[in-house]
C-alpha cells in the first residue's frame, strides 16, 4: 500500500513507475510464496 517504503519511492519520484511495478510483482510473488496466499 500506500504506507509502504516503495509506497514512498513512487510518490517521491526516487523511481519510476515500470521500476515499481517490478519490485511490486517480486514482492507480491515473494509474499505468496511464503503465505501461500494466492
Amino acid at each position: 500500500g500506500l504506507n509502504s517504503p516503495l509506497g514512498e519511492l513512487f510518490i517521491t519520484g526516487k523511481i519510476d513507475r515500470e521500476t515499481y511495478e517490478g519490485l511490486y510483482d517480486a514482492y507480491v510473488a515473494r509474499f505468496r510464496q511464503l503465505t501461500g496466499v494466492v
